[in-house]
């Protein structure tokens, strides 16, 4: 598939003439910031996994009866960089109806198409397939720093 063809298939689904490349690398741009911010995790993980040992003689010994903070605490507060993203995609969605009211008025060639909701699917199409890649990535990061959390944690550390 070449970038034309890969452009009309896209065109499809958003506002006519509006500007894809732009919106695709705002949507991109603030869900790597969401990623980036989320690996907090690994850096409090990091961190309380070293309070479980005490260093003696340049050896790291496990502190008996230490416990890990629980997974729910540590993740606590990790994902709301994707709040923004969501809040940006509703953004995206009001901007898909209020640019067919712009000067150039599309909303008049819209209301004239035999599928009288073509405006509506071009206006939230790509706001809701955002949604869903922000949630599969939010799915994924968390089984990943799940799993990070079982299998680095010492067994007899973990707090169930």
């Amino acid at each position: 598939m070449n970038n034309t063809e890969e452009r009309s298939w896209l065109e499809k689904y958003a506002p006519p003439g509006i500007n894809l490349a732009r919106e695709v690398m705002v949507f991109v741009f603030f869900l790597f910031c969401a990623v980036v911010y989320s690996l907090g995790f690994v850096l409090a993980y990091i961190q309380e996994r070293r309070a479980l040992f005490e260093w003696i003689n340049g050896e790291a010994h496990l502190i008996e009866n230490a416990k890990m903070v629980d997974f729910q605490k540590l993740i606590e507060g990790r994902m709301m960089g994707f709040i923004i993203v969501i809040i940006a995609l509703a953004v995206m969605m009001i901007y898909h109806y209020a640019y067919h009211y712009t000067d150039s008025k599309i909303v008049y060639l819209m209301k004239r198409l035999p599928y009288k909701w073509e405006m509506h699917r071009r206006c939230i199409t790509l706001p809701l397939a955002g949604l869903a890649v922000t949630a599969g990535v939010i799915a994924v990061l968390w089984a990943i720093y799940l799993g990070v959390y079982l299998v680095f944690t010492p067994q007899q550390c973990l707090p169930f």
